[in-house]
């Protein structure tokens, strides 16, 4: 809670945590956030794009073991292998046991352990817009609570003239029912916001997994240097500091800096 209210932007005379908490409550949305022009795809189009014709990128192959030994690595898939000095994981560090049999005992177990933070998002196409301001909602006092985003107030190219896209996105229960928390969410929204019921054009549902640790007391994490040579992690589940995008950006700056120092780049 500390690290939001310091997040605040909206200055007052003595800048101090009353303040920072009045103007949170009091202000319109979040208004300090932004959001990516076209979308989160246009994150990854432009990291496929800087890497251009210096390497080859594949897809739709199974990573089955991760080799590693003092004169190089290997990725071995359901379909091919590949050597490299180096090796860098971004999936879930919790999965990493069943691939490297390098690793010793003891890491194997603690990062076993790391526990994922589920979400379910709904997506809905308005045939007008509901949201006037461009800040996200949190629905604190609502069953299930939601993180409501008007998204295409930010970029009015994800919506057609007129219309609007919001993304409603709830933390449900670990092994949840799609369908019933589906019908949960939809009931809570258009009862907290009727006017949404009667403009709905389209629902999307979007399941996924926004944090790849859970940030709690006790909780545990992955490193951007697991305890063997030649391998290197990036994540959400390897960084503490921020959350979400930038979270995941600090790992790869700390990432960079061990290749520096053990002179891969």
């Amino acid at each position: 809670m500390a690290r939001f209210i310091d997040a605040e932007r909206y200055k007052s005379i003595s800048e101090g945590y009353l303040d920072k908490l009045y103007n949170i409550l009091m202000k319109e949305g979040g208004t300090d956030q932004t959001y990516p022009k076209t979308g989160v795809q246009s994150i990854v189009d432009s990291i496929v794009t800087s890497i251009g014709e210096r390497a080859d990128i594949k897809t739709g192959e199974r990573v089955t073991d991760i080799s590693l030994s003092d004169g190089g690595a290997e990725v071995s898939t359901e379909k091919d292998s590949y050597t490299s000095q180096f090796v860098i994981y971004s999936s879930f560090a919790s999965e990493l046991p069943k691939l490297v049999k390098e690793l010793p005992a003891e890491y194997s177990q603690k990062i076993s352990g790391i526990k994922r933070i589920n979400s379910m998002t709904l997506w809905l196409g308005l045939k007008k817009k509901v949201f006037m301001e461009q800040g996200s909602e949190i629905w604190a006092d609502s069953k299930p609570y939601s993180w409501v985003v008007p998204t295409s107030n930010y970029d009015p190219s994800l919506a057609p003239k007129g219309k609007q896209l919001v993304g409603f996105a709830f933390l449900p229960p670990g092994d949840f029912n799609v369908e019933a928390e589906k019908k949960k969410a939809l009931d809570m929204i258009y009862s907290t916001e009727p006017e949404i019921e009667e403009n709905v054009e389209f629902v999307h549902v979007q399941r996924l997994v926004p944090e790849k640790a859970v940030w709690t007391i006790g909780a545990e994490f992955a490193d951007v240097k697991p305890p063997v040579e030649r391998l290197y992690l990036v994540g959400t589940d390897t960084e503490k500091r921020s959350m979400g995008v930038t979270r995941a950006s600090y790992s790869v700056l700390r990432m960079l800096s061990h290749l520096e120092k053990d002179k891969f780049i």
